[in-house]
């Protein structure tokens, strides 16, 4: 079974220090900068198992990316 987390950070060096910790788990880390990259994202059938939002992105609010997760 593949594992899927989405990691949606403006942070480039947080969510790659989290994709390489998180991949050495097994896990398939996807990453996106922003609310709309994580939006569109998920509307390609991302399904990931676990999503880690930065509440602030520059584009938005991150729990508008959880309304659409769910």
């Amino acid at each position: 079974m593949i594992r899927t987390v989405l990691i949606v950070d403006d942070e480039h060096d947080l969510a790659a220090t989290c994709q390489r910790l998180l991949g050495r788990r097994g896990w398939d880390v996807v990453l996106a900068a922003s609310r709309d990259a994580a939006v569109t994202l998920l509307g390609r059938d991302a399904r990931p198992v676990l999503t880690i939002v930065d509440r602030q992105l520059p584009d938005g609010d991150g729990f508008d990316v959880l309304r659409v997760a769910r």
